[in-house]
């Protein structure tokens, strides 16, 4: 049997696992983390002997140039490639870590469903299209003519960008979800593990998300914004679906127009322009995320059940099983009385008849030596084609 308790919110799912501890948090990022850098190291090395084997010397500097030095346009398949991978590995990391103390997969990492809830998803993703769309234009189509600095002509040939944008959409999916699973997921649920506020949920998984990016001021700033906004939908959805959408569709963008090698675009970084379009147009795409989850009939919390202890029959000490109901109060009817050792085998007991049993109403109990035959007005009735027991016990 169960009965119901407080329901657990996105950032306290952790504590619906019976494997919980406090501690396993802190293992998870420690080991996490140490199998991250392995991983990412190795798959790197490899990443870097093809682009060394494929590339020609002039290439292949230009290659190490664009991913070792910080905001630098990444117009190269291969580096894109390689910095995308880099970040992509922190989920089977954190699974393999996870899964060893006992804490499951990405389940309810994702939503308070314990999965990615993808009609949803597919929902959440039309404002974030329209979001896109106008910082889009905002971005590359209005700010550098206010700046007094056009992008000017596109340097990267048509093949390379090609190539690049196959690496972009195949490969961003699985980083921005790497970069939710990890901040607004893992990091959210473990301090809502150890703390039941979500505001503190929600700064604590901003923090280390804006310390990962290397930006200019106005760069991080535009960031923090996203990071606050993802974490907020996350938490009024119940599930990290809204947060992955968005930020698949603004790495996709945000990798793709500078691969094309713009003259005048040569540093990732942020603007002034940027900042106040994120800052107007991000909480309209967190209104819209609500309005729309608030008409899907979803949950955003996880019902959890307690469980009570069955009751046990005081008379029989009989168990029942889960989910059925305590046995109904009644008086056990004797079992049929084993033959005396010292009687004859061939005279029956007198009070142990196979044709007929025993009956007790339950409004007038029998009572009585069971070894005597029972009489009064209260006796059972003797079916008369029973031919009449002879003998008794000795």
């Amino acid at each position: 049997m169960t009965s119901s308790s407080a329901p657990l919110g996105y950032h306290r799912l952790a504590r619906a696992n019976p494997n919980y501890r406090w501690w396993k948090p802190l293992v998870v990022a420690a080991a996490g983390f140490a199998l991250y850098f392995v991983i990412a190291l190795l798959i790197l090395r490899v990443v870097g002997f093809v682009a060394s084997a494929l590339l020609s010397d002039a290439e292949y500097i230009e290659y190490t140039r664009q991913l070792l030095s910080p905001n630098t346009v990444l117009t190269s398949p291969l580096a894109i490639a390689a910095l995308l991978i880099s970040v992509l590995l922190m989920t089977p990391a954190l699974v393999i870590v996870r899964r060893a103390l006992g804490l499951g997969g990405l389940g309810h990492l994702s939503s308070v469903a314990g999965r990615i809830r993808w009609r949803w998803f597919g929902v959440a993703l039309l404002p974030a299209v329209a979001y896109i769309g106008v910082q889009g234009v905002i971005g590359y189509g209005i700010a550098p003519f206010v700046d007094s600095e056009p992008l000017g002509a596109a340097t990267v040939s048509a093949g390379t960008f090609a190539l690049s944008l196959t690496v972009i959409l195949l490969l961003v999916p699985l980083q921005a979800s790497a970069e939710e699973y990890v901040f607004r997921g893992f990091v959210m649920q473990a301090v809502g593990g150890w703390l039941r506020w979500p505001a503190i949920a929600l700064v604590a998984s901003t923090i280390p998300f804006v310390l990962g990016h290397i930006y200019n001021a106005w760069g991080l700033l535009e960031v923090l914004v996203f990071a606050l906004v993802a974490a907020w939908v996350t938490l009024r959805t119940g599930g990290l679906e809204a947060a992955i959408g968005v930020h698949i569709l603004t790495n996709v963008l945000a990798f793709s127009i500078p691969a094309l090698g713009f003259e005048n675009v040569t540093e990732s970084n942020g603007s002034p322009e940027g900042l106040l379009a994120a800052a107007i147009l991000l909480p309209l795409y967190a209104w819209g995320i609500d309005v729309l989850f608030r008409r899907s009939g979803l949950s955003r919390t996880l019902p959890v059940v307690s469980p009570v202890q069955p009751v046990v029959d005081a008379r029989t000490r009989d168990v029942p099983p889960p989910g059925t109901a305590p046995p109904a109060a009644s008086i056990p009817i004797p079992s049929t009385p084993q033959p005396d050792s010292t009687a004859s085998t061939t005279q029956p007991d007198s009070t142990a008849s196979t044709t007929q049993p025993v009956t007790a109403s339950t409004t007038q109990p029998v009572t009585g030596n069971t070894t005597q035959p029972v009489t009064g007005s209260n006796s059972p009735q003797v079916d008369p084609t029973t031919p009449p027991a002879v003998g008794g016990t000795s």
